[in-house]
């Protein structure tokens, strides 16, 4: 399926200049696959959009339904420190994260969020956890962000077991799970890796939707799955594999996925 990707970021002159802005521009660009999981090329061209405020040295965590929350940073200046002397790089702290909907219409793809109450700018970082909600670390202490879905308790799924939590490629996976809305299913897995974060730049964030095989509703509900077809989509390792229920994700549980 294609997906995108996005580019956004700083200031353009190449010289320290803490009083200009960062850029608000965020690029999108459509990739397609050819067939061959090691072969892409770029789609009918670029999508720009301005996000809702400027941001430099951001960092983006991808969500398991597939939603980008953008946070920390400054909206002036470029990214770096003053540590081995000279003046600072960058200032105005932007405060205000932001939830990136990829499949909303242009536009209208960058929503607020709740203001964070600690500037983070250079070396700070954010880590998707097992419950789905944010850890923001950086400056004086850690935080937890909860994005808005989160607390659509009713639509939440609660995973019970997993029959295999270490398996291979294009194998048969079941999930057992509850959902305090009775009437509700789940109707997706994805698989998260853990996230390596450092100066804006997460190596290692992936989200893999697995193919749904059955659904069962009873006492109790099951979902079964298949694995990623190869070490293209998903390289082996371990993995966070939520539950969900249209954009409301459950609690994770790790998996380790082996050749």
């Amino acid at each position: 399926m294609p997906s995108p990707s996005t580019r956004a970021g700083q200031y353009s002159y190449g010289w320290v200049n803490t009083t200009a802005p960062a850029l608000a521009w965020r690029i999108k660009v459509q990739i397609n696959g050819t067939g061959s999981t090691a072969r892409y090329y770029y789609g009918v061209g670029w999508q720009s959009e301005r996000m809702l405020r400027p941001r430099v040295m951001p960092d983006a965590v991808l969500l398991p339904n597939g939603q980008v929350v953008v946070l920390n940073g400054a909206m002036r200046g470029v990214a770096g420190d003053n540590v081995a002397g000279g003046m600072a790089k960058n200032n105005e702290p932007n405060m205000w994260p932001e939830l990136y909907t990829p499949w909303a219409p242009r536009g209208a793809r960058f929503t607020p969020l709740k203001r964070n109450l600690i500037p983070r700018l250079y070396h700070s970082t954010a880590a998707l956890t097992m419950d789905g909600t944010i850890l923001v670390a950086g400056c004086d202490r850690c935080d937890k962000y909860w994005p808005p879905v989160y607390f659509d308790f009713s639509s939440k799924p609660t995973i019970a077991l997993v029959n295999a939590t270490n398996f291979g490629y294009n194998k048969p996976l079941t999930i057992t799970y509850s959902i305090a809305n009775a009437s509700m299913q789940a109707d997706s897995v994805v698989l998260v890796a853990p996230s390596a974060t450092t100066h804006s730049t997460n190596m290692h964030q992936r989200v893999v939707g697995l193919k749904t095989l059955v659904r069962t509703r009873g006492t109790p509900n099951t979902i079964t799955v298949q694995s990623p077809p190869n070490i293209n989509i998903a390289p082996p390792g371990m993995y966070m594999l939520f539950l969900l229920n249209g954009r409301v994700y459950s609690r994770a549980v790790w998996v380790k996925l082996a050749p």
